[in-house]
């Protein structure tokens, strides 16, 4: 196993693990110093088994590089593949009818990997497609994408997916709604893309009658396609809890289903949105779902069985979830 293959393989199990932050990125960090190495470097460091002088690489990390170098696979490594729980045992079902995943980040905005490398491990991970969907500019803290940046990020993405085929990266954001209801992006542009998810990040606690009208307005908008993380709660976590947002949720999801808008389920443990009786109530009303990670960093596109376990359980049928579709369906459905 290449060293730099290894630590982040080492990365992405501690991710999928929700392990601290620190954790992955002295591995990921590792992996990048390795990786900026010439062969004969690699080779000199190999030889005299020197790998914990380079700066940034510790015991733990240089074990791995030492170990991998050697041709095996590193102890670590292997310890936390054992270890690994099965996410979502109650949604497996639901699980192995997806083929892909729609809201997703990279590094472009507030995700802690490359494009390519979140896009290899979706398909490694057995889909057929995956979102990109990177924020809009509005949302400055999480880097969000101007208009000249996501045109560009088109570019990169056509380059891939010529490379990856017949995985196929959709093109994408998660567009931020605004206080009036409108989208945080060119609606030209928003025309090109293959998915628009639509959130709320502002304003959170306005009254039930400014967020009912603030969301439907959204999702009315012919671009939109995907209702994210409707409540915007927070059940756990290190940015704390948050409680629901106030709106009229059978306003709400009968303008889902009217304008044909899916609702999000999202899958990130401490999201669970919408909770259960919403999805109960998006259920009743007729609308379609997406069963998405929110994934920010490669072992967080494991997570969705966190949504299938809790969609299965209210008995979300598989025909209503749209990213069970084949590509050409869900393309034509958002078209």
């Amino acid at each position: 196993m290449d060293p730099v293959e290894a630590l982040r393989e080492i990365a992405y199990w501690l991710e999928r693990s929700r392990a601290e932050t620190h954790r992955v990125k002295a591995y990921r960090r590792a992996a990048e110093i390795v990786e900026g190495l010439t062969d004969s470097q690699r080779a000199l460091h190999a030889k005299a088994n020197s790998w914990t002088n380079l700066p940034g690489v510790g015991p733990k990390t240089g074990a791995v590089i030492a170990q991998a170098a050697a041709g095996e696979e590193p102890a670590y490594l292997a310890e936390l593949k054992s270890e690994a729980a099965d996410i979502g045992a109650g949604g497996r079902e639901l699980r192995a009818a997806l083929r892909g995943d729609l809201h997703t980040h990279s590094d472009w905005s507030d995700g802690g990997s490359p494009i390519d490398e979140m896009m290899r491990r979706a398909a490694a991970l057995g889909h057929e497609y995956c979102a990109l969907t990177d924020h809009s500019p509005r949302l400055t803290v999480a880097n969000g994408l101007s208009s000249e940046r996501l045109r560009h990020q088109l570019d990169v993405i056509a380059e891939l997916n010529a490379e990856l085929a017949p995985f196929r990266i959709l093109t994408g954001i998660e567009v931020d709604i605004l206080d009036n209801g409108g989208l945080d992006q060119d609606e030209d542009l928003l025309a090109e893309l293959d998915i628009v998810v639509a959130s709320v990040h502002s304003n959170l606690r306005a009254d039930s009658e400014t967020m009912t009208r603030r969301m439907v307005y959204a999702i009315a908008n012919p671009h939109v396609d995907v209702l994210g993380h409707c409540t915007g709660r927070l059940v756990e976590g290190g940015r704390g809890t948050r409680p629901e947002s106030k709106f009229n949720a059978e306003v709400v999801f009968e303008a889902c289903r009217r304008f044909g808008t899916a609702v999000e389920i999202n899958s990130r443990p401490e999201r669970r949105d919408p909770p259960g009786r919403l999805i109960d109530m998006a259920l009743e009303t007729g609308c379609m779902f997406s069963i998405d990670t929110d994934a920010h960093a490669p072992g967080q596109l494991d997570w969705q069985g966190y949504g299938c376990e809790r969609a299965q359980a209210h008995g979300v049928d598989p025909d209503r979830v749209i990213n069970t579709w084949t590509v050409d369906e869900l393309l034509a459905w958002t078209k």
